[in-house]
């Protein structure tokens, strides 16, 4: 089953600096950070005169917008930017209910499992590249391999 859901996801590298979504945006999926961190930064008031706020950091295992693979119309409420190269996975509301009707998940435990399979992702990749780079020599870029 964590294969079927890992494999209806979709991975992004997100840049320094880019927003991983943005607040007032049509929200469709659930966003799961796999490495690197991020801002949460929220837009108070409205208008051009609103008051953005930063509310915190998150990183890797941490999820986003859970609650946009359920039906109904969703927006995001809040924006979330890449403090450094940060790696994404997102599933979609369209491939979350595939994932439903081809009885993958079960509609009782479907969000935990979604989000625990994505969990799983981000702890494996961390461990990797910590293996990679506490093997290369001091100084050294490590690229690839994750």
């Amino acid at each position: 089953k964590m294969n079927a859901v890992v494999d209806a996801m979709e991975f992004r590298l997100v840049h320094a600096g880019q927003n991983i979504c943005t607040q007032g945006d049509e929200a469709n999926s659930m966003i799961v950070i796999t490495s690197g961190r991020a801002e949460l930064r929220k837009k108070l008031g409205s208008g051009d005169e609103g008051e953005e706020r930063v509310l915190g950091e998150i990183g890797a295992t941490a999820t986003i917008g859970e609650p946009c693979l359920l039906p109904g119309d969703h927006l995001r409420t809040a924006t979330v930017i890449a403090l450094e190269p940060t790696c994404v996975l997102l599933l979609t509301r369209c491939k979350y209910s595939a994932l439903l009707d081809k009885g993958v998940l079960s509609r009782k435990e479907s969000l935990q499992r979604v989000k625990t399979s994505a969990k799983k992702i981000a702890i494996e990749d961390a461990k990797r590249l910590a293996s990679l780079l506490n093997g290369a020599p001091s100084g050294e870029v490590v690229v690839g391999g994750i």
